[in-house]
């Protein structure tokens, strides 16, 4: 079972949580990107992959990469 929480504010959808098979994760931004009002999805997902305990953050967050945002 997939743990997704979902904040919104100001149209600005927040996913957090934790997602077993990664086609779930593009499942749930594309279900967010697509609500009327909805002005962009920001991704704190993370994907557990069951078989090996490999846990990948979103690509796209960057508490996850903060050389990328220069923190």
């Amino acid at each position: 079972m997939d743990l997704i929480s979902v904040e919104v504010r100001a149209g600005v959808v927040e996913l957090r949580g934790t997602v077993f098979d990664d086609r779930t994760r593009l499942a749930a931004r594309v279900v967010a990107e697509n609500v009327p009002g909805v002005t962009s999805v920001v991704d704190h997902l993370v994907w557990l992959e069951p078989m090996t305990g490999l846990v990948l953050p979103a690509a796209d967050d960057p508490a996850e990469h903060p050389k990328a945002t220069g923190g």
